[in-house]
């Protein structure tokens, strides 16, 4: 099973309106079990596992639309 938390519509909007240089990170904190018996019995693997990425960084820019055709 993969779960996962993300931040409410309002902290997304905020990140999203930010321009100039970012990079994204993500870390993920993973747990696991195991079976001896095809799947019928499952054995939790005791503690966790974490792992960080970071994104090399990208320009974000902001562009904003401008009608050159109206339509009379």
């Amino acid at each position: 099973m993969i779960s996962f938390n993300l931040p409410d519509r309002e902290s997304l909007d905020t990140f999203f309106a930010k321009v100039g240089v970012v990079s994204i990170g993500l870390t993920t904190t993973w747990t696991g079990e195991f079976s001896l018996d095809d799947g019928q019995t499952w054995i939790p693997v005791h503690g966790t596992a974490t792992t960080t990425e970071r994104s090399k960084p990208i320009t974000v820019g902001e562009r904003k639309p401008v009608l050159v055709n109206p339509t009379p």
